[in-house]
């Protein structure tokens, strides 16, 4: 949040100062929807965040470091940014949402105090996302915790968190209308799922891909 405040004065201070914008939802979409959006984004990121930066190497990896989870991460930024961008703005972050508001507060009128009100709420909603995200961790990696644990419910458990996080994000580039764009959240996604989740269920995500894996004795 320091962070934040201390972005907001540095824009402040710059030939740009002139130029403010709010937290607020995009045009045509209320609060509800923006909140909903930042909630199922901010799950995505933060997930990603446990399953790739915070798990043990797999036995048969070469290396003790996983040089991809940056990569993974940046990758879930960009699909939340292109999936509800246009819904709430896509912060992702109740310190980047902080900093967009204190810039806001430096401007007359209505507007400022609106998106600031606007930014708690959608914080909340946030942090909520965070609280889901460290919930469904707890049940998707068992053995992070208990090495002997099964994981035979934890898989189930992985491809459904996958599987809607990846349909659940083309509806959002279809319905929102990212344009060229669409293409990049969605594959982006679907990297950073599989990532997360590959370890533990093998993040197929697709019953066709399934299917023939099945088929082939795989």
């Amino acid at each position: 949040v320091l962070a934040g405040l201390l972005s907001a004065l540095f824009h402040a201070a710059s030939t740009s100062h002139d130029t403010t914008f709010g937290v607020q939802p995009g045009e045509g979409y209320n609060f509800i929807q923006a909140a909903g959006g930042e909630f199922f984004a901010t799950f995505v990121l933060a997930y990603t965040v446990l399953a790739v930066a915070t798990t043990n190497p797999l036995p048969n990896q070469a290396s003790k470091q996983k040089m991809y989870f940056a990569l993974t991460i940046g990758f879930c930024v960009t699909a939340g940014g292109f999936g509800i961008g246009a819904v709430s703005g896509g912060e992702l972050n109740p310190a980047v949402g902080f900093g967009i508001s204190t810039l806001g507060l430096a401007s007359p009128g209505k507007t400022a105090a609106a998106s600031f009100m606007t930014m708690i709420g959608l914080s909340l909603m946030e942090v909520l996302g965070g609280l889901l995200a460290a919930l469904v961790f707890f049940v998707t990696h068992p053995k992070e915790r208990d090495a002997h644990a099964e994981e035979e419910v934890a898989s189930m458990v992985c491809e459904f968190v996958g599987t809607f996080v990846l349909v659940f994000t083309v509806g959002c580039c279809v319905l929102t209308g990212s344009g060229t764009w669409n293409a990049t959240a969605i594959a982006s996604v679907l990297m950073a799922m599989i990532y997360a989740v590959g370890p533990v269920s093998g993040g197929h995500l697709n019953p066709a891909v399934s299917f023939s894996l099945g088929l082939s004795g795989n």
